[in-house]
């Protein structure tokens, strides 16, 4: 079996998704969404001897935009797995060896295989040098009807939503660009909801999120999803869409969506709309494994993830680092000589 390695997807490149089971992340539209000036997609293929192709993966390369530093400082980042004929495990561990050999002989730095919406569990990540990091997706069957599904949720999620749905909210779709926005004040408001109970949340930038909509809107990868009272948004989550799954990326509720246990009525509606729309699998995203211990700092989202009843797979965040140790050395010592110096005035 050989690699081979291109800047773009060929002709064919959606029907080798169709067959391997690829997902969202496999996708040339997502891999436009992920170009810039210091980042740019690379598409691998793997062969046998009969030039038959086995499988397939979407890496993006990342830089430093500064001169010099950054053709030291380069990183592939995998969102999810390799798509491979018959989802063989070891046709991944082939994949993902021979990924890691190309990126030690092109000079980069680590390989990180994150591990979104893949169907694969690595059994031996250590025979490729690959540090692990176990987590838990939360798997929704949206074959399955709404009472189906209602009948699964946890006793909690069915009288939030009893209680939810006394109050006059109005559910909507969106891919318009102040639909993110409203979405991302919503976010924000969470975010700080979460920093005064002593809780981290990382968030990006504004920028980010609009961009973000606009790729994915553009390609159809993305809606916003939205609880209103009054004409106002008090909930809402965006997700992502490809072929028969959806998956949830951020979400977000303002305060009086909270009390009016918003959220969960949110995501009651959300599996309906995606699965009239097509989608057999909703992905809820997942957590840290060890979010299962209730002193857990994010045990609150697992409950809350938990709580809708869906399976539980176990998958593995994964990376390969100090592949150059000689190019770290020099990166770092570009750093030193590059940092500004501060000068204190005694006078």
């Amino acid at each position: 079996m050989h690699l081979e390695v291109f800047a773009h997807a060929d002709s064919n490149w959606t029907d080798k998704i169709d067959r391997f089971g690829g997902n969202l992340f496999h996708t040339p539209q997502w891999a436009d969404s992920r170009r810039s000036a210091a980042s740019r997609a690379l598409f691998f293929q793997l062969y046998d001897a009969r030039r038959d192709c086995l499988g397939i993966a979407l890496g993006i390369e990342m830089w430093s935009p500064l001169p010099v530093i950054g053709r030291y400082s380069k990183q592939l980042e995998f969102e999810t797995y390799p798509a491979v004929q018959d989802d063989r495990e070891e046709l991944v561990h082939a994949m993902m060896k021979q990924i890691i050999s190309h990126a030690r002989g092109r000079g980069f730095r680590r390989v990180v295989f994150n591990s979104y919406l893949t169907r694969t569990f690595l059994k031996h990540p250590g025979d490729m040098g690959l540090k692990t990091k176990p987590r838990i997706e939360f798997i929704i069957d949206l074959t399955r009807s709404d009472s189906q599904l209602f009948s699964g949720f946890s006793a909690h999620h069915k009288r939030k939503i009893k209680k939810a749905r006394k109050h006059d909210l109005v559910f909507c779709g969106s891919q318009d660009p102040q639909a993110m926005r409203q979405f991302r004040q919503l976010q924000k408001r969470s975010r700080d909801r979460r920093l005064e109970r002593g809780e981290n949340m990382a968030v990006r930038e504004d920028g980010y999120y609009e961009e973000l909509g606009k790729r994915y809107f553009a390609a159809d990868l993305g809606t916003v999803f939205m609880l209103t009272c009054d004409g106002r948004p008090v909930s809402a989550a965006f997700v992502a869409h490809y072929g028969p799954q959806a998956l949830y990326m951020y979400g977000g509720s303002n305060d009086l969506g909270f009390e009016m246990d918003a959220p969960i009525l949110l995501f009651s509606h959300i599996f309906s709309c995606c699965r009239e729309r097509g989608r057999r699998i909703f992905n809820l995203g997942g957590v840290p494994e060890e979010a299962r211990q209730p002193e857990a700092q994010s045990h609150g989202l697992f409950r809350f993830k938990e709580g809708f009843g869906g399976a539980q797979r176990i998958c593995l965040n994964a990376v390969a680092d100090n592949l150059n140790p000689g190019r770290d050395k020099l990166l770092n010592l570009f750093k030193r000589l590059l940092r500004p110096k501060v000068v204190f005035d005694a006078g």
